[in-house]
Parts: structure tokens; sequence; C-alpha cells
């Protein structure tokens, strides 16, 4: 089977193969599915994905999942790699069926986020079946089949309570930090230790290639605390805060360490310390 393309003086023949050959596409005629909008799946997505597994470990953990809660008329994902977590609800459009909770292939996400067009206030369609969802917009249909395994119990990882709370500047603190790991050892992650103390955060590093100390301001508290922090991970969690500004709650030096808007409670991101030398 040969194909002719042909433009101006170019003539290309190409080889192909009969189209029996080419496998079909799964059918989702699941009626349990849920709607979103553009904004609302791709915000979702955008401040989730970098916080799933990138090892097979744990395949399951390589995908996000999407969590309904009926309640509240919102739909959640979830991403976890075992040293960080991300949490983002949304508001669904309208939901069908039996649509309780799935896993995503996180590379699945990746490539719908490529092709979704930039009018936000359409709609997103998502079905699932027993192992695939579909997604439909415009006149897209894309499928992929669903993780399967046993999820991360991601709530009992987060702490019910805390010591204090920070209020800081998203874009200040995510400088600093950046400005610290330009010190980070390679091979060996350093930790960037954060002096929370009255009104201010002092920041700072040493490796083999040097050592760096900067202070953020921030808003006055009581308390005091001395935390170490892998900087890929907090970066990752900073960059994608929309927000100006953030509460960060703080249990122990030992305790995961909490990122949350101000005043409402549509994300939460999660980053276990590092433990550090005296």
């Amino acid at each position: 089977m040969l194909t002719t393309i042909s433009g101006g003086n170019s003539i290309f023949t190409i080889s192909g193969m009969s189209p029996e050959n080419f496998p079909e596409l799964p059918g989702v005629l699941s009626e349990d599915g849920i709607t979103l909008t553009y904004a609302d799946f791709k915000t979702m997505i955008r401040q989730t994905i970098f916080a799933v597994s990138i090892t097979d470990l744990k395949p399951i953990l390589t995908g996000v999942l999407f969590e309904l809660n009926k309640e509240e008329g919102t739909v959640s994902a979830v991403a976890v790699d075992n040293f960080r977590l991300a949490i983002r609800k949304v508001p669904f459009v309208q939901v069908t069926g039996g649509f309780s909770k799935v896993v995503i292939p996180s590379r699945a996400l990746n490539e719908l986020l490529k092709i979704l067009p930039d009018r936000d206030d359409e709609t997103i369609e998502i079905h699932t079946s027993a192992n695939f969802v579909s997604f439909r917009f415009e006149k897209v249909l894309m499928v992929s089949r669903l993780l399967e395994g046993e999820f991360l119990d991601y709530k009992a990882a987060i702490p019910k309570d805390y010591k204090f709370r920070v209020k800081v500047d998203v874009r200040d603190f995510e400088q600093v930090i950046e400005r610290a790991s330009l010190l980070a050892n390679s091979t060996i992650i350093s930790p960037i230790r954060c002096a929370f103390d009255f009104d201010h955060i002092d920041i700072s590093t040493a490796s083999n290639i040097g050592q760096f100390h900067d202070t953020v301001s921030c808003e006055p508290f009581s308390n005091k605390m001395v935390i170490g922090f892998n900087y890929k991970y907090m970066l990752a969690a900073l960059n994608a805060c929309d927000d100006e500004e953030i509460m960060i709650e703080l249990q122990s030096n030992l305790a995961p360490i909490i990122l949350k808007p101000l005043e409402r409670e549509d994300y939460l991101f999660l980053v276990l310390p590092l433990r550090m030398k005296e």
C-alpha cells in the first residue's frame, strides 16, 4: 500500500500498512462520568501533576487520583510520591452514573493539556469504565487505560493540627530558595535550612560548593522552629501556587510542611522535611 504526497516539484511515495491492522479504539460506553470546565480541569492538573511519582516502584503513584465529593459538589485531583503531596479541588458542572474515583496516568493528562483549547468557559466530559477513561471535548475523543491498584491513604499523611502558622509572600520565598539551590550538590541533596523566628525566616544551605544565607520577611508569630527540606520539592509546590501569599503550617521539625491558601480550602501542598545535621 503506497501513499503519494506532492508539493511543488517534490514528490514523496511512502509505504503504508493496511488500516485493518490498526488497533481499534477501546469503547467507553459507561454512563459514569463527570463534566468540568476547561479552566478548572487545566488548573487541577497543573497544580498536582508535578507531585506524581517518576519511578515504577509503585505504578499506581505515577497517576493522579480523581475523587468525587457529591455533598460538596467538587472533584479532587490528588498526586503523591512518598515525599510530597498535592491536592486540588474544583467544582464540577455535572456528574452522571456512579462516578466515584479513578487513577489516571500522568502521561495521558500531560498529553491532554497540550491539546486542550484556551477557551476556558467550554467543558470537557470524562467517562470511565472498568479499565479505561475517555475525554471528550469539541470534536476530540481521547481514551486511556486506567491505573489499577490501591492508591495511598493520603488523608492519613496530612497532619490534623499545627503548632503555628506563618503567612509568607509566595514569590519572595520562592526566589530566595531558587538562589539557595544554586549551591546545592547535584549528587547529594543538601537540605535548605529554614529558621522561623518572629517576623522573618532565615534561609541557608551549605554544600561542598559553598554556603548561602538570606532572609525573608513574614507576618509576625510567637513560636520558633528550624526545619529542613529538599529545595526541588518546595520550589515545585511554590511554582504551582497562583496566590500572592500562602500560609505555611508547621507542627515539628520532623512533621510534614503544609502549604495552603489564606482563606480557602481548594488546594493543599505537603512536603516532607529532611533531617538535618546538628
